[in-house]
């Protein structure tokens, strides 16, 4: 299946920067996207970082090197001293080689975050590949995995978006990849960025897990220093594990000044750090609506398409503690604030403290986010399913960037 609006950003960078590179997680599925964009466009060549350039508007150079790097930037300037209007597409193959790559071509390079597959690239993608394989004889055995599902929000909730979890054979093989893969991404030699080799990434990540969505206090994680924890925050940012929301509003000095909440971006790590293996475990978890947030959240703020500050909103009011779980605030391109409540139920209304914080930040959209099936809008605030709300945040975003 191929994933066009990430095919269509990638278009759109080579068209207005000479340098693009695709950074992600391990296995997020980056040189498929690319051999099939270059597939689609015709004037790409791929090539190797020390192979011979042929003649072409655009060169892609898949698994890029720490290695590699002095290699492409000798050849990236002798194109620019020659005037040659080549473009480069690059994917390198860990996070340093993508720091040395924007860091060496400031001004040149733009940076495209490949995330992990949605929930509507997973649902698309297992339609697909049904339609592909046509109607199956029955007269001959067909081999079924132990946990083989129906493709549904619950999967891929459990399991995440990197494509050999969620395409795992059964819930247990979906969880030792993930846990196989981090310990794999932390096992690099991250002392460039200043961490001490003492301090564990996995460690960090565990704390983070313990207490997702929770406001950020940088001096309560056990046996890690508060210096060496926000480097290990950072590079967790970097890295694309984690996400932070700042309180509203979010950019001014008065939201800086507040504590941020911490969240683990893909629902299939977080998952593994907790343990949880088997959608019947997620259900009946203590912290469901914690995990439940976590995953409405990122793919709200993934379908807005950056068009929109996300922060959150916590204060004590005059009534009680006033709380939205995400807001969306796509000013100045459009004059919509949208305020979202996450809930693992779709019959539970909002908190009365979201209510006054909605009129406090003159929120003009404001929903709930259910883990059902279906939307429910005979209610003054509308109780959406996942799919709903996204395609909603991604219908304001095309009318924000018109």
């Amino acid at each position: 299946m191929r994933r066009t609006r990430l095919e269509a950003r990638i278009d759109a960078s080579v068209q207005d920067s000479r340098v693009t590179l695709l950074h992600g997680l391990p296995r997020v599925g980056r040189t498929r996207i690319v051999n099939d964009w270059a597939d689609r466009r015709g004037d790409v060549a791929i090539i190797s970082a020390d192979g011979q350039a042929p003649d072409a508007p655009i060169l892609l150079f898949d698994h890029v090197r720490e290695a590699d790097v002095a290699g492409f930037l000798m050849r990236f300037r002798e194109y620019e001293a020659a005037s040659r209007p080549t473009r480069f597409v690059v994917v390198p193959s860990s996070l340093f080689a993508t720091r040395q790559l924007s860091a060496e071509l400031a001004g040149a390079v733009r940076q495209i975050d490949v995330e992990p597959m949605q929930l509507e690239d997973y649902l698309n993608e297992a339609a697909s590949v049904s339609d592909a394989q046509g109607p199956v004889c029955t007269a001959l055995p067909q081999p079924v995995a132990t946990d083989a599902a129906p493709p549904n929000h619950n999967i891929h909730w459990l399991r995440g978006g990197l494509p050999p979890s969620i395409n795992a054979d059964s819930d247990e093989a979906s969880l030792t990849w993930r846990r196989d893969m981090l310990g794999g991404l932390f096992d690099r030699n991250y002392s460039s960025w200043s961490l001490p080799t003492g301090v564990s990434l996995l460690h960090v990540l565990q704390w983070a897990a313990n207490k997702p969505g929770s406001e950020l206090i940088d001096t309560d994680c056990p046996n890690v220093k508060k210096t060496d924890l926000l480097t290990a925050l950072y590079i967790l940012d970097r890295l694309g594990v984690t996400r932070r929301l700042s309180n509203y509003p979010a950019g001014t000095n008065a939201g800086m000044a507040k504590k941020e909440k911490l969240y683990i971006r893909d629902s299939g790590l977080l998952h593994a750090m907790m343990g949880i293996a088997t959608v019947e475990q997620l259900r009946t978890h203590v912290e469901i609506g914690e995990s439940w947030e976590s995953y409405g959240l990122e793919a709200l703020i993934l379908a807005a398409g950056g068009l929109a500050t996300a922060q959150y909103y916590r204060m004590m009011g005059d009534n009680g503690q006033e709380e939205i779980d995400l807001v969306l605030d796509f000013k100045p391109r459009l004059a919509r604030v949208i305020a979202c409540e996450f809930k693992t139920s779709p019959n539970k209304e909002p908190r009365p403290g979201f209510f006054s914080a909605c009129a406090k930040i003159e929120a003009t959209d404001r929903f709930v986010v259910h883990s059902g099936p279906a939307a429910d809008l005979d209610h003054s605030v509308h109780r959406l399913d996942l799919t709903t709300a996204v395609r909603r945040i991604a219908e304001t975003a095309l009318e924000a960037g018109a």
